[in-house]
Order: C-alpha cells, then structure tokens, then sequence
C-alpha cells in the first residue's frame, strides 16, 4: 500500500511577495510572476521568472524554494536538491527547505536523508502536520512503524480532523498486528470521510461500517 498522505504535497510559498528595503522591486516582480505561472501549470515559464528574479537578487530563499518545488514537479530532483541547498545555505533556519528537501529524498527513496531532513525542519518548526506526516510516511517506508505511528500521532495532536492520518496511522497499527487499535482508527477514519477505510475494515475485518 502507498503511504504518502502529505508525502505528494510540497511546502510552496504561496501568495505575492510584499516589497522589502533588502529586496529588488524587480527581483520581487520575477518571483510574483513565477509565482502566477506556477498556478497556471505554466512551469518552464515559472522557472525562467525564478531565475530572473534570482538574478537580480540572489538571496531571495523564497524564489530558490519555489523554482525547487517546481523542478520537482517536473521530477528534475537534482536542481529540485541544489535550489534547497541554496536556500538553506542562506537561510540555515529555514524549515520549509528541509522539509522540501526531505520530500526529494523520499521521492528517490533515499529514507534515511529524508528522515534527517524532516527531523531538522521539526527541530525549527515542531507544529508543522506537514512534515511530521511526511516523515511518518518515510519510517513507515524502512518498515519502522512504532516511529510512524508516533509521528501520526503528532500530527493528530495538531489535527484532529485529518481523515487520512487515522488511516495512515491504523495501517501501520495493523502491520504491528495491534487489531483493536488498527480498527479504531480506520473507523475514525471513515467517520471523517476516508472511503478507503470502509473498504479496509470490510477486506481485512470483515467489517461493515
């Protein structure tokens, strides 16, 4: 079963850049610019007015964590790695690159590297649902499911309404053979919509809920 609840979903910077005394005008342009090119799926256009914006401002992290995520969308996972090595080399604090960094990683399987990364990004940013979650999907890869099931459970602490992490978390209860508590969660849920739940409960369980 594919465990990526979050995994799939990148931290991108939304939203139009608000001028700055540190920032170029016209780097600002560049990057709203690619910013509404990334909406419009329009990503080789998104990537030039990264760049451009770059140029004019080379320590704009934003637009280095943004051009990333789109490289990433297009599965070009080496520039994707470089442009978040550049964000963090100038911004060492910045928690949206590691977790960003982490999701490359997971995508090349390389669990270990994305684990490492969602811990430093947690160490900045402990309320992020996000990426807890998208390293619960990466422990769950090694086959580590208790550490899963605690990272799920943090994610539970900050949202109690994600129908996905209750699945998540009851397939990893159901690969510790903890049937009571897999039940549990995958009623809960289905109470909050998740269909693939029902369909769990009735193929495993023979439950009809």
């Amino acid at each position: 079963m594919k465990m990526k609840l979050f995994a799939s979903k990148f931290l991108f910077v939304f939203g139009i850049f608000i001028f700055q005394k540190s920032f170029s005008q016209d780097a600002i342009t560049f990057y709203n610019q690619g910013n509404a090119y990334f909406n419009q799926e329009k990503f080789d256009l998104a990537i030039n007015s990264y760049t451009s914006a770059l140029k004019k401002n080379p320590q704009l992290t934003e637009a280095y964590c943004n051009r990333g995520f789109t490289y990433f969308t297009q599965r070009k996972y080496i520039p994707a790695i470089a442009d978040f090595d550049s964000a963090i080399k100038i911004n060492p604090a910045l928690s949206t690159a590691y977790a960003n960094r982490g999701l490359v990683f997971y995508n090349q399987g390389k669990y270990d590297q994305a684990i490492k990364d969602y811990s430093t990004a947690l160490k900045i940013d402990s309320l992020d649902a996000e990426t807890y979650a998208n390293r619960g999907a990466a422990y769950f890869k090694q086959g580590k499911y208790d550490s899963a099931i605690a990272d799920y459970s943090s994610v539970i602490q900050i949202n109690p309404k994600l129908a996905a992490t209750y699945y998540d978390r009851g397939h990893n209860y159901f690969m510790l053979n903890k049937k009571e508590l897999c039940i549990a969660d995958l009623k809960k849920a289905a109470d909050l919509g998740d269909n693939r739940a029902r369909s769990l409960l009735k193929s495993k369980f023979n439950i009809e809920y």
